[in-house]
């Protein structure tokens, strides 16, 4: 009787049951993500399907990385721009002069 193995998991296979997975009726439900280490480690377990596990992780890590960039980048803007924000309310509240912003029906928005 031959021996038969589990098929390899094609990392493509896997990204497009996970999207139609977020985009069924239970796309609001959040995914345990003890189940989902599990489900990996069990791949990376298994001699045919370790490779794709691998590479699977390789790839979830790099998305966290660059998530990471992104979210430290994010805050770096904020920062700027609340400076930015402080620095040009207190010029306006401070000038020396009058100044009033009116919007495009000529309105007066705001004065100092």
């Amino acid at each position: 009787m031959a021996k038969t193995f589990p098929r390899a998991v094609d990392p493509n296979d896997l990204r497009s049951r996970a999207v139609s997975h977020r985009s069924g009726p239970e796309s609001h439900a959040r995914l345990d993500a003890g189940a989902a280490v599990r489900a990996l480690y069990e791949l990376a377990s298994a001699p045919a399907t370790a490779p794709n596990a691998l590479a699977l992780l390789h790839e979830l890590q790099a998305h966290q990385v660059e998530l990471d960039l992104q979210t430290e980048e994010l805050h770096r803007m904020q920062a700027e721009l609340e400076i930015s924000l402080q620095r040009q309310m207190q010029l306006y509240e401070y000038a020396p002069v009058g100044y009033w912003t009116v919007d495009v029906t000529a309105v007066v928005r705001e004065l100092n």
